[in-house]
């Protein structure tokens, strides 16, 4: 069996509030965690106030792929951003939605989609933590 594989591409559109576009390639798994939580942390996405992950050239995304996900939603949220997600393929919109994701991570068909929907909206409040 061939070891799973992930590469990425990275889009910035201009302006104050620019979406950061990653593009994964490959599986999101176990095997390839560590790939995905560095692209996470590297400029300019961990900068991101409003990431779109298109998933259009994703196979496969493993429980583990979709708690990384939604970790970086969480983290995203934290820091008055948000992450997004568009083009999945049939069977990773299939497993989306068995997990019922749909009720807190957004989903579009397309890039340009997710990017209009974000048009117009205000920023998220930042999450100050009590304690």
């Amino acid at each position: 069996m061939a070891k799973a594989t992930l590469t990425f591409a990275t889009e910035t559109a201009a302006g104050p509030d620019a979406i950061v576009v990653l593009r994964p390639q490959g599986q999101i798994q176990t095997e390839t965690a560590e790939a995905m939580e560095a692209a996470f942390s590297t400029p300019p996405v961990s900068t991101a106030r409003r990431l779109l992950v298109d998933l259009s050239d994703v196979e496969y995304v493993s429980s583990a792929g979709w708690g990384l996900l939604i970790a970086q939603l969480r983290l995203q949220r934290d820091r008055a951003g948000d992450l997004r997600i568009c083009t999945l393929r049939p069977p990773v919109q299939e497993i989306f939605e068995m997990l019922q994701f749909p009720a807190i991570l957004k989903a579009y068909a397309t890039a340009a989609e997710a990017a209009a929907a974000w048009d117009g909206e205000p920023a998220r409040p930042s999450k100050k933590k009590s304690g």
